[in-house]
């Protein structure tokens, strides 16, 4: 019987009470991606990126390198959110209140990755930071779980200082896997300013390079 995966999803949600784990996410990566990309790219003003069902960061824009660091540059754990919020010196420094943040983060890896706990790359990720972060160590064990919340985050951007930015997350109905996050600052903020020359100063700093080269 020939089923597109939503049929799939529903029947295991009929029988089982759940849905089953995705099947070979690459495969409904390449017919979606190009797309989200320019979805990405049209939010040229506010940073934006893709994570998938491992929490690897697969696309972003430009705004998104100028907060976040340059992803086109990070090694694959290095794109890993998870990976990074524990492990990357310089992330924790962006956040202003990076405990809260590590922690609404764990909890939400944790909800969304129970079907992936007997997979390598899963096993590997904890297993490292656990050994190398104290602080995963300590609040793993706690079990908590919750969704990805929308909110405001506060960030000390290295070049541009501090900036208040609501963010929100939402999944591409096609690829349930693929989750898009977009940060903007809110409306009558000194942000808006202050991440409006950040941009101009990257765009600026990326255009001498590639004319350097």
């Amino acid at each position: 019987m020939r089923l597109s995966a939503e049929e799939k999803n529903h029947l295991f949600l009929l029988a089982l009470k759940q849905p089953p784990a995705a099947n070979k996410p690459e495969m409904i990566h390449a017919d979606v991606q190009t797309v989200v990309q320019h979805f990405l790219d049209h939010w040229a003003d506010c940073p934006a990126y893709v994570t998938d069902h491992k929490w690897d960061v697969l696309a972003w824009n430009r705004a998104a390198c100028a907060v976040f660091g340059d992803f086109s540059a990070m090694n694959g754990k290095e794109r890993n959110a998870v990976w990074r919020c524990f492990r990357s010196a310089s992330y924790r420094e962006l956040l202003v209140d990076w405990e809260g943040h590590a922690k609404r983060l764990l909890a939400s890896f944790r909800s969304t990755s129970t079907c992936y706990v007997g997979e390598d790359w899963y096993k590997e990720l904890v297993q490292e930071l656990i050994e190398h972060s104290k602080e995963f160590q300590q609040w793993w064990p706690r079990h908590d779980i919750m969704g990805t919340p929308i909110g405001t985050k506060s960030l000390l951007h290295p070049k541009a200082g501090l900036m208040m930015m609501e963010h929100i997350t939402f999944q591409v109905y096609d690829a349930p896997d693929l989750k898009v996050t977009l940060y903007r600052p809110p409306p009558d903020n000194n942000t808006v300013v202050t991440l409006a020359k950040l941009l101009e100063d990257y765009q600026d700093t990326n255009s001498l390079t590639v004319n350097s080269s």
